[in-house]
């Protein structure tokens, strides 16, 4: 039995200060292992021994056998039963801090346990003068183990160029080592805010405060249930969803036991900075989702930075289509090194986004996010998967013509051939639309809805004295189906 201030032993003292330090105690405050204290009358020093739970005297209160004196058993004297090692006379100890023997590699395991099972006992039976150190190295042995586990799958990924002798493997490491060490620091950075918050909700207007470092070792010895993370497939959903819920709950009980504040204290001052990190996660991920997607956002400037006619005009531009030139084999070579944003191949008003638009199996934000190496050979693929004989592809609210009259036709007629039309994708775009906007090495012109058919008409017809197959209607030209030549 030691001063849980000074460590100071103890033993054959009366209850009251720490002859070492001051601080008050009492044989109540100590649990004991049953029969291994011995309780002494003061007067007679006839012995007595605690066989409750907690290793007291049942009763507390009683006449003494020999000398008769009336006695409690805060008043008397305690010594270890004879042959009892002291270090043997308390309950079982907290595993991580325990002077028992217990091999050291079993310690992380079994204090891991019993925080996330029984986080009374784990508090209850961990040792004031054990301090604030070996509890924070616990929790962040506990936070380190969870970025590791949480990184586990991609560790294959990272070794796999090592093992088939392929490069890209170092950069890979150094890329997990740095994710690793991110996902440690946050969260321990997010703990000890965690802790400074609770104790203030402990000790503001509180009659009797605890100390600081007992909230350290309630919240920091009950941090077992975030070890959930290592369960294989779900262990980061069950973090969320069940790991550091458990973890506030157990936090909460440890709280209650290691500082004796009131419950309202403890769950208030548990639940106070999670509630506060949770509320900011999710008004900040609200927050991004109305700027993105804002008239001022990125995402709803790639999504609708032009009208079809500012469209038509940039790819003229980008194309070369004054002068002769053809559009490419897919018009998301025009992407490549950035030449044109994402957002110009969706006309204002339509459905069509950088998610919708595909290229190969990679959408056009993420496209937009490779090198002009990766962009090169994504566009490759999609141009290898259409069908031989393509003239002319769909890509978001443009069609791209690109088959070439043959040598020696006509120039005037040359001229007046289609490159680009504006129309909205029909498979995003339902409603159908009100204007097409059309290309051509001349200029731009635009067709509703009632003069657009007699004007594809009169093109078919153009094509078709240059030896061209015809065009379908822009509406039958989809992603999927592009046309091809008969």
């Amino acid at each position: 039995m030691r001063c849980t201030k000074c460590n100071y032993a103890l033993w054959n003292t009366p209850a009251g200060p720490c002859p070492e330090c001051g601080e008050p105690f009492k044989p109540s405050d100590f649990r004991f292992r049953q029969n291994a204290i011995a309780f002494r009358c003061p007067s007679c020093q006839q012995d007595y021994y605690g066989t409750d739970a907690k290793g007291h005297l049942a009763p507390a209160e009683f006449d003494c056998v020999t000398c008769g004196r009336r006695l409690t058993m805060d008043e008397m004297l305690i010594l270890p039963t004879e042959g009892v090692d002291e270090r043997k006379t308390g309950q079982e100890a907290n595993a991580w801090v325990a002077d028992d023997g217990v091999s050291r590699r079993w310690r992380f395991p079994r204090t891991i346990m019993q925080g996330a099972f029984s986080p009374h006992i784990v508090v209850e039976r961990t040792p004031e003068t054990s301090g604030i150190w070996p509890a924070l190295s616990f929790v962040f042995l506990v936070l380190a183990c969870m970025a590791v586990l949480g990184l586990l799958p991609f560790l294959f990924i990272m070794v796999m160029p090592f093992l088939t002798g392929g490069g890209g493997g170092v950069r890979a490491a150094a890329s997990i080592v740095g994710v690793v060490l991110a996902l440690f620091t946050v969260p321990a950075l997010l703990f000890i805010v965690w802790v400074l918050t609770t104790h203030l909700w402990l000790v503001v207007g509180a009659s009797e405060r605890p100390k600081f470092r007992r909230t350290v070792q309630s919240m920091s010895y009950t941090s077992g249930p975030v070890m959930l993370i290592g369960v294989p497939c779900i262990g980061p959903y069950l973090l969320w969803l069940a790991a550091i819920p458990w973890w506030i709950t157990t936090a909460i009980i440890g709280l209650r036991v290691g500082t004796r504040a009131p419950i309202w204290r403890c769950v208030v001052g548990g639940l106070f900075f999670p509630a506060v990190v949770a509320i900011a996660l999710i008004g900040g991920y609200i927050g991004l989702l109305s700027f993105l997607f804002s008239s001022t956002g990125p995402i709803a400037m790639a999504t609708a930075n032009t009208n079809g006619a500012a469209g038509v005009l940039a790819f003229d531009a980008a194309i070369g289509v004054r002068s002769g030139a053809l559009p490419p084999a897919h018009a998301a070579e025009l992407m490549i090194g950035a030449t044109i944003d994402p957002g110009a191949f969706a006309i204002r008003g339509s459905n069509t986004n950088p998610f919708t638009l595909q290229i190969a199996n990679t959408d056009a934000l993420a496209f937009s996010m490779m090198t002009a190496g990766e962009q090169a050979g994504v566009v490759q693929a999609a141009i290898d998967a259409m069908p031989e004989g393509t003239i002319a592809h769909r890509f978001g609210d443009f069609v791209f013509v690109t088959d070439a009259a043959p040598p020696g036709s006509d120039p005037s007629q040359v001229a007046s051939l289609w490159r680009v039309i504006g129309a909205l994708d029909p498979e995003l775009n339902p409603g159908g639309w009100s204007v097409i906007w059309i290309s051509t090495p001349t200029g731009t012109v635009s067709y509703d809805q009632t003069t657009f058919d007699a004007a594809l008409a009169l093109q078919n017809r153009i094509r078709a004295s240059l030896n061209m197959p015809p065009l379908p209607h822009p509406d039958d030209i989809t992603h999927d189906s592009p046309a091809v030549a008969d």
